[in-house]
């Protein structure tokens, strides 16, 4: 049986498109500033680009995997490669959406 960080490496080798993958926990107050503009943009951009919501509490292996040591933290990957191609951390909506600019672009 995969884990579920095996699983999360098979969806970013499965697509072409950009993966942004949000680690959040439900009882981070800046992760609810941001977690709307995230979903906001799955919705708009997912003919773009592939977006996960990951629960930090629920996944510790794959923040461990990833070195994700503060929340909220999106991580982008790119060309079907699982390794950290950027990482944008903090609630700023504004930086946020530059981010998602800067690699839906690339």
């Amino acid at each position: 049986m995969a884990t579920e960080l095996e699983k999360f490496k098979e969806v970013v080798m499965a697509t072409k498109k950009p993966v942004f993958a949000m680690v959040s926990a439900s009882w981070c107050n800046p992760c609810k500033l941001i977690k709307p503009e995230f979903k906001a943009k799955s919705d708009t951009e997912k003919d773009n680009a592939t977006f996960i919501l990951i629960d930090a509490d629920e996944s510790p292996d794959l923040c461990s995997e990833f070195n994700v040591t503060a929340i909220p933290t999106v991580l982008v990957f790119k060309r079907s490669i699982p390794e950290v191609a950027d990482v944008f951390s903090g609630s700023n909506v504004d930086n946020f959406n530059k981010f998602i600019k800067k690699h839906l672009s690339d």
